[in-house]
């Protein structure tokens, strides 16, 4: 018997993008902790220009980023900029001297179809520096999207360094400073979602993720905007990362307005699209408001009251 295809719906404006094989992998358990509060402290380090990244052919073995690239979706890593020895992340997680912050931005004024998010790697023993923004167009664009694709992208690198590193274990430290998206990510269902929870397409990577990584994620909780009434130098090292990701985010929002729309996500199995714009919830309120639309189009184009 061959494989169960998502079926073919009949309905004007709508296609189904079907998924790509190399979307699933393996199965194990995968686990997740919920912690808050922030610690440690920072120091003065160089910032990191952002450029584009592009393995090479050189230690795919060992180079998470090959991974990356081969998993659909790979434009998420098109602004990311790797610092020091490719095994660094590795080494940072085995012995938990890595630390990882995001941030979403969103400004409803300039853009309201687009949202933008900015996450940091970085070892606290200075061995390297990991930087990636990117941003996305859709009706589902708001600002706890942008957070949500944040711990996405985290989750996703962590994933592919299992990947390249399948012996390395440790637990990472995340902060955000969402707490609804931590929330969320932390209570994710073991199995599905119900029919109207929103941002099902980022929440369903993100259980593959949590079922196939053996690093474990530990999520913080940091303030927000801390440099508002704060000298930059005197926040703990959590809170510097927040705020960097934050101006990183804003800067690519603006730099960014109209990113290309319905961009599948990395690992995702499949994508509905209804009158071009992509579904990120339950498909029957949008399926039942076009399908009205054009019953309403023809009916008053019959009366002649709409030409």
């Amino acid at each position: 018997m061959g494989p169960i295809w998502p079926r073919q719906l009949h309905l004007p404006q709508l296609s189904i993008v079907p998924f790509c094989p190399r979307s699933f992998g393996r199965h194990t358990s995968g686990r997740t902790g919920l912690c808050t509060g922030a610690e440690g402290h920072r120091g003065n380090l160089p910032p990191t220009p952002l450029c584009s990244c592009t393995p090479g052919s050189a230690d795919k073995l060992t180079d998470f980023r090959v991974v990356l690239h081969e998993w659909v979706g790979s434009w998420m890593w098109a602004n990311t900029t790797p610092n020091g020895p490719h095994t660094w992340r590795a080494n940072a997680i085995s012995s938990n001297t890595l630390i990882v912050a995001t941030d979403g931005s969103y400004v409803q004024q300039i853009a309201p179809g687009t949202c933008a998010t900015a996450f940091i790697f970085e070892c606290t023993e200075g061995t390297g520096r990991f930087v990636g923004t990117f941003a996305t167009s859709g009706s589902g664009s708001n600002a706890y999207r942008g957070e949500l694709l944040g711990l996405l992208a985290i989750n996703l690198v962590l994933w592919s360094i299992g990947v390249a590193h399948p012996d390395v274990r440790g637990h990472v430290p995340i902060y955000s400073d969402c707490k609804g998206a931590i929330r969320k990510i932390s209570s994710i269902p073991s199995s599905c979602f119900l029919a109207k929870t929103k941002h099902q397409d980022i929440l369903k990577i993100l259980l593959m993720c949590l079922d196939n990584i053996e690093i474990l994620p530990q999520y913080h909780h940091v303030l927000a905007h801390k440099d508002d009434n704060n000298e930059f130098t005197h926040l703990s090292w959590p809170a510097q990362l927040n705020c960097e990701c934050n101006f990183r985010a804003k800067a690519h929002l603006l730099a960014h307005l109209d990113p290309p729309a319905n961009r599948p996500l990395p690992r995702e199995p499949n994508s509905i699209l209804i009158a071009n714009n992509k579904v990120t919830t339950d498909t029957s309120d949008m399926v039942r408001f076009h399908i009205g639309k054009q019953l309403a189009r023809q009916a008053f184009h019959s009366k002649t009251i709409l030409l």
